[in-house]
């Protein structure tokens, strides 16, 4: 048996899934405001209005979460990196992603 086989950062997995779940869930918030939009207008309905935009910090709260954990996955010895080097740039793309899109969201209105 090989003993000096190295396993995969148990860190980076949770980052890597748990940015994967962050991901879809800011995704399926964006279709959900679509379609209210569309079809009421956020601006009609505070609540909803108030629920998305806790969802969408929620998400990029969790997000970052997510980054401390792939950055926490860099530093552990004797493991592989591939997962936390994932959960890394998913995290930072839905993180980057949505600051854009509340920047944006800001400016036009």
């Amino acid at each position: 048996m090989n003993e000096n086989k190295m396993r995969h950062s148990g860190l980076g997995i949770s980052s890597f899934i748990t940015g994967l779940v962050v991901a879809t869930f800011e995704f399926v918030l964006l279709i959900v405001a679509g379609v209210i939009e569309i079809t009421d207008g956020l601006q009609s309905d505070p609540l909803s209005l108030s629920v998305i935009i806790i969802c969408l910090f929620t998400g990029i709260g969790l997000a970052c979460f997510s980054l401390g954990l792939s950055v926490g996955g860099f530093f552990q010895n004797n493991r592989k990196k591939v997962f936390s080097i994932l959960g890394f740039f998913l995290n930072f793309i839905v993180v980057v992603s949505m600051a854009t899109l509340i920047f944006a969201a800001t400016i036009s209105s």
